[in-house]
């Protein structure tokens, strides 16, 4: 069953987007295979911070692009859409209110517009066969579950730990 989109959506997908159009022929940086607290590959026990780690990590490594893969699960991608879109609002209320952001705030700001962050996921065909999968941002999350879903992962067989 497929949501209709709304403008909203299409936009802030458009905007999260913006930093990848440069010139024609930039070469950019990509990792299509991150995986966040949410999998149970996640290396970094400290969760609270750790979608920020994430973000952090990839501007260490000069990436331009992130894909959130978990393993059949799309709930790391939406922890970190969760958090980016509280510091957007809690940037928009801090600057209506002529009131300076927190500079820990103004850093987690900044590496989400450097990075640009897609929604993916990591399916388990077989034992040690998995198949990346891609969404299209503008998509809302509540397809991608049902893709997951559809591919064979009812929220009872996932490996959402958030």
């Amino acid at each position: 069953m497929t949501k209709k989109i709304s403008r909203k959506q299409r936009i802030i997908a458009k905007r999260r987007l913006r930093p990848l159009r440069r010139h024609v022929g930039d070469w950019r940086s990509v990792d299509f295979h991150v995986h966040s607290p949410t999998s149970r590959d996640f290396e970094r026990p400290d969760e609270d911070r750790s979608y920020f780690w994430l973000l952090e990590r990839a501007d260490k490594a000069q990436l331009d692009v992130i894909v959130i893969t978990d393993h059949n699960s799309v709930g790391g991608y939406k922890k970190l859409s969760e958090l980016r879109t509280q510091l957007d609002y809690t940037k928009m209320v801090m600057e209506r209110l002529n009131k300076t952001i927190d500079t820990d705030i103004q850093h987690q700001i900044e590496l989400f517009s450097k990075i640009v962050v897609l929604p993916g996921v990591e399916l388990d065909i077989k034992p040690n066969l998995h198949m990346l999968v891609i969404f299209d941002p503008s998509m809302t999350t509540d397809d991608m579950d049902d893709f997951v879903a559809s591919a064979g992962y009812p929220i009872s067989r996932r490996d959402d730990n958030c």
